[in-house]
């Protein structure tokens, strides 16, 4: 591009820059001011031949403009013959964090020309990033069309951005009015959002080069939407409520007039400084979705070849031969439209569900493998329960591990269909077998303890009773032995007392023969004996 087309005049070259490398000195020994025209700024001048400061106070144009309009405008007043560069501190940066945009929003960095501020409003869209109101000039030297390049370059990398560039004002407040309220509120700027999130970063900037006729008085404004300014790279980080510069607008005047930049390059650091803390905020939020999605991705494709060596050994049908793998390639397009759509917690719902099911299909391939052994010791186990089941006697144990065995038979043979039909059913019913084959085990087991503990119980009442037998013959033979004893000693006692008696008897009888013989009555009456 040659030249730059005004607004309101003929096409103009500018001999001044059409050599100068894109980002060269544009301003060397500049003095002039570089204000936002808000009332509170207080602007130091350097230069005796700088120009006045605007006088009108502008303190309301730098509040919120527009009700539910999330920007604001914010000023200072600044010289730009400002010797020393800024030391303010800076907005927080990650240096390993891409200073250009990541995002692949279309944009077209082209300028609109147009005659003014009203027409910027009117013709203000998303797509295109640079307006030139007029002729705009530095030092009264029109832009050249490198410098224009320059813009185009940079906001390239910026998707997010626009730049206003008026030629001239004489009603700063007016037109800065109409610009900030016309783009701010329009449907298009609004619309402006990080594709990741969805988060509105939109971000003007509205450079006035000449102000009430002055061409050595310029004048630039920052507008931010709500992520910019939460992640403090916004409108109040380029200026505060009372025009003191920001960590953001000393960049922009370091740039300037200290390494002599041209405004594209001395608003490049500044862009790059906002941009940097999007995409660092964009990792923080988007990074483990993508991470998880792209996880699900992996997944899935190690396991399309796992499913077709599957497929090729044991054949297709069923739900293990044949895996919903289109489903599963759908479900993440749905995850990544999903973050387009700024759902995050849907993209992550859906790329763990692709995840979950791979895993799963691949645990049920590996398990189909392994299911052949798992039947056969299956079946071995319940032939040895039903070879033990012929020795048990008939008890309860027994008739349980009966009613066992023929569950577990029952659910071999549903396992048979669903294993050969590829069915995942099988493993329920395996296991369900598995389970009876145990509790027929367990059943023979307490069978065999129910009958030792019988023939344990009858042994040891045979045991008691003949001890007891034992017992009551020696009882009975120590109680005769005794008895006898007794009896023996009894009758020598007892033929004494005899002996005794008789003899007693005997001298009884005496007497009473002696009696008789006196025939005496009355003494046999009186006989006591």
């Amino acid at each position: 591009m040659d030249a730059i087309r005004s607004g309101n005049g003929p096409l103009i070259q500018s001999p001044y820059r059409a050599s100068a490398p894109v980002g060269a000195a544009v301003c060397e020994n500049d003095a002039v001011e570089w204000s936002t025209g808000t009332g509170n700024a207080h602007p130091m001048r350097l230069a005796p031949e700088a120009a006045a400061v605007d006088a009108p106070a502008m303190a309301s144009v730098g509040k919120k403009i527009g009700i539910g309009v999330a920007l604001a405008l914010t000023g200072f007043g600044i010289l730009a013959g400002t010797a020393q560069p800024a030391h303010a501190q800076q907005p927080t940066s990650v240096s390993t964090v891409r200073t250009t945009s990541t995002d692949t929003r279309a944009r077209e960095a082209g300028p609109v020309h147009v005659g003014s501020v009203d027409e910027v409003v009117e013709k203000f869209s998303r797509e295109r990033q640079l307006y030139i109101v007029g002729q705009p000039a530095l030092n009264g030297r029109p832009l050249s069309t490198q410098e224009i390049e320059h813009f185009k370059q940079v906001l390239a990398d910026h998707p997010n951005v626009y730049v206003v560039l008026v030629d001239k004002t004489t009603d700063v407040g007016r037109d800065d009015n109409v610009l900030s309220r016309g783009i701010a509120n329009s449907h298009a700027f609004q619309s402006v959002a990080q594709p990741d999130t969805g988060e509105k970063d939109g971000v003007v900037f509205m450079i006035y080069t000449n102000v009430n006729e002055n061409p050595m008085k310029r004048k630039v404004f920052m507008r931010s939407e709500e992520l910019p300014d939460r992640l403090n790279v916004g409108e109040a980080n380029f200026a505060a409520e009372d025009g003191t510069p920001g960590p953001l607008m000393e960049m922009f005047i370091d740039a300037f007039k200290n390494q002599q930049k041209d405004l594209a390059g001395s608003l490049q650091p500044v862009m790059q400084q906002i941009i940097q803390a999007v995409n660092a905020h964009v990792e923080r939020t988007v990074g483990p979705v993508r991470e998880q999605i792209a996880l699900a991705q992996t997944a899935l494709a190690g396991a399309k070849p796992e499913i077709k060596k599957f497929q090729d050994e044991f054949g297709k049908g069923g739900q293990i031969g044949d895996p919903d793998v289109a489903g599963w390639e759908a479900q993440l397009d749905a995850a990544r439209e999903a973050v387009s759509r700024d759902n995050l917690p849907e993209a992550t719902r859906l790329s763990q569900a692709v995840v979950s099911a791979v895993s799963t299909q691949q645990a049920a391939m590996s398990g189909y493998r392994q299911a052949p052994a798992q039947i056969q010791a299956l079946k071995a186990d319940l032939a040895r329960m039903e070879s033990a089941l012929q020795g048990l006697e008939d008890n309860a144990g027994a008739r349980e591990a009966r009613k066992s065995l023929d569950a577990a038979g029952n659910m071999l043979a549903r396992l048979g269909i669903a294993f050969n039909a590829k069915d995942t059913s099988y493993t329920e019913s395996l296991k369900a077998a598995q389970e009876q084959a145990e509790s027929a085990s367990q059943h023979v087991q307490a069978s065999r303890q129910t009958t030792r503990a019988r023939l344990d119980h009858e042994k040891t009442m045979r045991n008691v009773r003949n001890a007891v037998l034992g017992g009551v013959t020696l009882a009975v033979l120590v109680v005769t032995f005794l008895l006898n004893r007794r009896a023996r000693h009894k009758k020598a006692e007892a033929e004494e007392a005899l002996q005794k008696a008789i003899a007693d008897i005997g001298a009884r009888a005496q007497e009473l023969m002696a009696l008789l013989n006196q025939s005496d009555v009355h003494e046999v009456a009186a006989y006591e004996g």
